[in-house]
């Protein structure tokens, strides 16, 4: 498996997708598509990471 700085670091990145799709939800001008873009882009790279496929 990666090292944990990688771990990290995918987890940070699923957690800005999560954050993007949860504030839309409030916001109107944000297009339900994006936000399901970004609930989807969450899961991939939460278990991308989980999986250890980061390099694909």
């Amino acid at each position: 498996m990666d090292s944990l700085k990688d771990i990290k670091e995918w987890m940070r990145r699923a957690s800005g997708n999560l954050a993007r799709a949860e504030a839309g939800k409030m916001e109107d001008r944000f297009l339900f598509e994006d936000l399901c873009y970004d609930a989807q882009q969450t899961a991939e790279k939460a278990l991308k990471e989980t999986n250890g496929d980061v390099d694909k």
